[in-house]
């Protein structure tokens, strides 16, 4: 028997675990892309806030009705890009949970390999011992047998054991 164990599926396993970085990679990417857009949303509602906030500051006094249009349009033209952003980022999420997914199944896929791998190396542990163990009683069996023959050369039968 062969003294030095071989995962005849490595290769399958080796290419697994590259897909499995590609995935963690682009699960990472992923997440990034979620973090930054969520990031710009909450820039938005900020930018939002504080052009209300001026907006109702100026309301002491006299009115300025091309000011307040303004500060309207203004606040408008952010909702609307404040929407466009969620919907994006409902997009981005999606893709997330897709790759998310992917990552898993990648990962599942190596860890069944390896498992795979592990049993097959305790099977052939197991062999190799037994075959070891064969070996060594078939030392201790040919030296009793000797020993025997030496110390009892004219007992019947005890030409019939040979040294192989």
């Amino acid at each position: 028997m062969s003294k030095v164990f071989r995962f005849s599926l490595q290769s399958i396993l080796e290419y697994r675990q590259g897909l499995l970085d590609t995935k963690a990679r682009e699960l990472a990417e992923a997440q990034r892309t979620v973090q930054s857009l969520l990031h710009r949303s909450r820039d938005l509602e900020t930018n939002i806030l504080s052009s209300q906030r001026e907006a109702l500051g100026e309301r002491t006094g006299a009115i300025d009705i091309l000011r307040a249009k303004q500060h309207e349009r203004h606040r408008l033209s952010l909702a609307g890009a404040l929407v466009a952003l969620e919907t994006e980022i409902h997009k981005a999420r999606e893709i997330l949970t897709v790759r998310q997914d992917s990552w898993m199944q990648a990962k599942k896929e190596v860890r069944i390999l390896e498992k795979l791998r592990e049993r097959l190396f305790e099977n052939w542990k197991t062999a190799e011992k037994r075959s070891d163990q064969k070996l060594t009683d078939e030392i201790g069996n040919r030296a009793a047998a000797r020993q025997l023959r030496s110390v009892t050369p004219n007992l019947p039968g005890a030409t019939e054991v040979q040294d192989v």
